[in-house]
Parts: structure tokens; C-alpha cells; sequence
């Protein structure tokens, strides 16, 4: 079985959402209608973006604990079993951080 190293797999550029295997979608397609275009000021926060964020967030952590830090393969290294448990970690800090803005906002 072929590994790819980490540094062979192709970065995203700025202001692009890094997805599978390297292939890019702009950050701006992911703000929807209305974005503001490049340049200007940041956009404000609003409900559906910040629900959007958070349901990102657990889904992804989800996915990281379920396939990941509980992979068999995982499991049997402490490193990546250490590494694993910080990303669904981080993941659910980033979470509980856009739930109290959004929360907040209401």
C-alpha cells in the first residue's frame, strides 16, 4: 500500500478551503449569496453562517473520533492516537466557541 507523504500532498493557496487530496474550492464559493467580494470588509457574522460553522465543527469532529481516533491503526500508536484526540478536541473547542456567539446574538 502506497502512503503519500504529508508534504507531497498539494497545499491550498490562500483564501481556498483545502479538500481530498488536494483540490480546491474557493472560500468565497462558501459563503453563499451575497459575499461580500474580494477586498472588502469582512463580512459580519449572521445566523446561518455561524449554524452553518458550528454544524461543520461537529461534523467533523464526529467524523474524526468515529474513523480516526478509534482506526485500530490509530489506537495502536500513541502518537497519532495523541494526535487524533487534539484534532476532535480542537474541533469541539471550535464548536462551543461559535455556540456562544451564536448563542449570544439570539
Amino acid at each position: 500500500m502506497h502512503v503519500t507523504e504529508p508534504s507531497s500532498i498539494p497545499a491550498a493557496g490562500a483564501g481556498h478551503a483545502l479538500s481530498f487530496l488536494g483540490r480546491c474550492r474557493p472560500a468565497a464559493d462558501l459563503r453563499g449569496p451575497g459575499a461580500a467580494p474580494e477586498g472588502a470588509a469582512p463580512l459580519r457574522p449572521d445566523d446561518y453562517g455561524q449554524h452553518e460553522a458550528m454544524h461543520a465543527a461537529s461534523v467533523f469532529a464526529l467524523m474524526v473520533d468515529n474513523h480516526l481516533l478509534n482506526h485500530p491503526q490509530v489506537d495502536g500508536n500513541p502518537q497519532w492516537q495523541a494526535l487524533a484526540r487534539r484534532a476532535v478536541d480542537s474541533l469541539w473547542e471550535l464548536y462551543q466557541g461559535i455556540a456562544a456567539v451564536h448563542i449570544r446574538e439570539r
